[in-house]
């Protein structure tokens, strides 16, 4: 009986061995998937006092959702960035707060400018990242953040923050994209900071443009002065499409290229005439008459040079003073004669004014007719040949009428006085 109660205990002890192995194993399994789960164990033999055993085991992390998190964050020159992490569980997803948070970073293009930092928890699992980025100097910084919990895999995030130059921007203030010669074609700008628009100062050694086709000596410019920068383009000899590039660099801003596009054309006075058609008697005369107006400011030119091109003559007009001109034209003393044997002559002409180095947009023809004095719609000349013929032709019916009675009344008179 003793020995059927020490098969039974050998038997028995050696099950629950077996059982503990198995346990062992399950336990070994599972720390695998790295979760942490409570795990019971309960001895079924009442000689043992049944107990619990609760192991926690290290869970897998990630931050912002990611194993290997890595991310470049671009920021402009003296603007702060702060950078807010997420510290979660990999299986529920969960946020995992009370986190130690520590980084360390180094200058991209000077390793030995180097240092480190700690996260500010903000519960939640959030933490803060506040590399004082509006401190730094313009570059790229590599930063390695660590982020570790008791019970928890360490959670790494790779950062690259490139501080970048600041942007310029310009507005016009003023500009001329059509001018004529004699103007000057200019460009007002302000210059200001893209982001927060405050004024730039930009010196002269960082502003230099690229012209076409006009030559450096025509383009003058005033330097930035409280942020307006002014340049100015005499137009003299120039008569086209012209563009002039203007770039302005500084150390904290990105270089800025600014085009200045304006057309120069023709300068033209504008000619007021009164009257282009004339119609007048031989040797007689007309009054001729204008008027010269600035176009681009409307006041009277008073100091042109004004001529009548006429019958291969030019003759020319006299100021009158305020934008008036005017003469009048003696076909006669202008030595423009007619000829006799025309019923009628025609001339034309063209009106040429001089003001510096440019002329009149168009100039109409200017019309002369020239006609004979008339008697009775006939003309002088002909009228006088016509009385001629007349006179001449009545003194020969009359010297025909009267010759013959006066010879023979002479004859008469000498047969008489020879009688007597």
């Amino acid at each position: 009986m003793d020995n059927g109660s020490d098969t039974i205990s050998t038997t028995s002890l050696g099950l629950r061995r077996k059982f503990k192995a198995l346990i062992l194993l399950m336990i070994l399994g599972l720390s695998l998937y790295s979760i942490s789960l409570p795990f019971f164990l309960n001895k079924s033999n009442n000689a043992v006092d049944s107990e619990s055993v609760q192991k926690i085991l290290a869970i897998s992390t990630r931050i912002n959702n990611s194993h290997v998190f890595s991310e470049t964050i671009n920021v402009n020159y003296e603007i702060e960035q702060n950078i807010t992490l997420v510290f979660n569980e990999s299986i529920s997803g969960n946020p995992i707060p009370g986190a130690n948070g520590t980084y360390q970073w180094s200058f991209h293009s000077n390793q030995s400018m180097n240092g480190s930092g700690s996260l500010e928890d903000k519960g939640l699992g959030l933490y803060l990242l506040d590399f004082d980025t509006e401190l730094r100097d313009i570059g790229t910084y590599d930063l390695i953040v660590i982020l570790n919990r008791t019970g928890y895999d360490i959670g790494y995030a790779s950062l690259k923050i490139v501080i970048c130059k600041r942007n310029l921007n310009a507005s016009v203030i003023y500009e001329t994209s059509v001018v004529t010669q004699t103007q000057i074609a200019q460009t007002i700008l302000n210059i200001t900071d893209a982001i927060d628009h405050s004024i730039v100062n930009i010196s002269k050694s960082n502003i230099t443009w690229v012209e076409n086709s006009i030559p450096a000596s025509q383009v003058t410019y005033t330097n930035v002065t409280n942020g307006v920068f002014s340049l100015n383009v005499t137009t003299d000899n120039l008569l086209s499409d012209y563009d002039i590039s203007i770039s302005f660099m500084t150390n904290e801003y990105s270089n800025f290229t600014y085009e200045f596009d304006f057309n120069v054309s023709q300068f033209y006075v504008q000619a007021i005439i009164n009257q282009t058609s004339f119609t007048i008697v031989e040797n007689s005369g007309f009054y001729f008459s204008i008027e010269l107006i600035n176009p681009l400011n409307g006041s009277r030119i008073s100091d042109a040079i004004v001529l009548l091109f006429i019958n291969n003559r030019n003759i020319r007009i006299e100021p009158l003073g305020n934008g008036l001109y005017g003469r009048y034209i003696s076909l006669l003393e202008e030595g423009m004669l007619i000829s006799v044997y025309d019923i009628m002559h025609d001339y034309s002409g063209v009106l040429c004014v001089y003001y510096g180095d440019f002329s009149i947009e168009s100039s109409p023809e200017i019309k002369v007719t020239v006609i004979h004095q008339t008697i009775f719609g006939i003309p002088l000349f002909y009228f006088l040949i016509l009385v001629s013929l007349m006179i001449f032709a009545i003194g020969l019916v009359s010297y025909n009428i009267l010759y013959p009675n006066l010879v023979k009344r002479k004859t008469s008179e000498d047969k008489k006085s020879r009688k007597d």
